[in-house]
């Protein structure tokens, strides 16, 4: 367990996940919230004690530019297919017609990319 003068990994953990999600109505669901507590105490180590090599070592870790944009082409990308997922849905007069179980399904998104790249995705109704 990583702390920082009483401030514990789980702790800041919590302030990042309130953050984000009161704030930017965001849920992080993959446990990236406590790697990203635990690489800024870490960090925040290095730095305290001047341990410039340890913190050289530990930036080594973070993905490169390429990497970033690499996620971020295959974000644009999913988006797209999902857009055009939605522009192939059945009316719902034909949903009906449709014979089998039909499982629930949850609510039904709208991804909006403005000029900036700021993605917001909202509840379509």
């Amino acid at each position: 367990m990583t702390t920082s003068r009483g401030l514990k990994a789980e702790d800041l953990e919590e302030w990042l996940t309130n953050i984000l999600y009161h704030d930017f109505d965001l849920i992080l669901e993959d446990d990236s919230s406590y790697q990203i507590a635990f690489f800024l105490l870490e960090g925040f180590g290095y730095i305290k004690n001047q341990n410039e090599a340890g913190l050289q070592q530990l930036l080594s870790k973070l993905p490169s530019d390429e990497e970033l944009a690499q996620a971020k082409r295959e974000s644009v990308r999913g988006a797209e297919n999902d857009e055009d997922d939605e522009d192939m849905e059945i009316p719902e007069e034909e949903e009906e017609e449709e014979q089998g179980p039909s499982e629930p399904r949850g609510p039904q998104r709208q991804v909006v990319v403005d000029e900036d790249g700021w993605t917001t995705i909202t509840k379509r109704q």
